[in-house]
């Protein structure tokens, strides 16, 4: 039954008849779809098909995260995270950056290496280069796409600025003579 709605809802959304998505997720995940519970989260992260509702969303991704064997399978920790970054909450948007990573989730590197790089706090060259190298060799049902261009778009800026930082040749400035 449950399969049959994320169907139908896929199907719905696909067609741009946003508010039917809506109505077949929340079926499918008051019957115990876990994958509609992401989805009723992103409906309510979005505003797509219902209102904007910011607890309403964080409810059903925490939900998915959790009933999902941690968030296997899915960017819900990518999600969660960047709604915690979005209010400047970057402690609680790391944490869960953090998990999406223990996942293999290369959305999740991606999110945190931005932040870190965003944040320049010590050390977030090394790190950040780790997690963009960890999301490029994600699986790819971890990545989208416009992920992995991003990924190398910023690999290349980190080692172009690191390479800059450590051609640069520090010279005394010439003492000027008495005459």
């Amino acid at each position: 039954m449950t399969y049959d709605l994320c169907t139908r809802a896929d199907k719905a959304w696909n067609r741009g008849q946003n508010e039917l998505a809506f109505k077949l997720f929340k079926a499918a995940a008051h019957a115990g779809d876990v994958g509609a519970y992401h989805n009723l989260g992103y409906c309510y992260d979005a505003g797509r098909g219902t209102r904007k509702d910011r607890m309403a969303a964080l409810y059903w991704y925490r939900l998915a995260w959790r009933k999902s064997a941690k968030g296997a399978g899915s960017h819900t920790s990518d999600n969660i995270a960047m709604m915690y970054e979005e209010v400047e909450n970057y402690r609680t948007a790391i944490a869960w950056w953090t998990k999406g990573t223990t996942t293999g989730d290369g959305e999740s590197a991606l999110g945190l290496a931005k932040l870190l790089i965003k944040l320049e706090r010590r050390g977030w060259r090394k790190r950040a280069k780790a997690l963009l190298t960890m999301a490029a060799n994600a699986d790819p049902t971890f990545m989208t796409i416009d992920g992995l261009e991003q990924v190398k778009r910023l690999l290349n800026n980190i080692e172009s600025s690191s390479s800059r930082r450590s051609s640069k040749t520090f010279r005394k400035k010439p003492r000027s003579r008495d005459r």
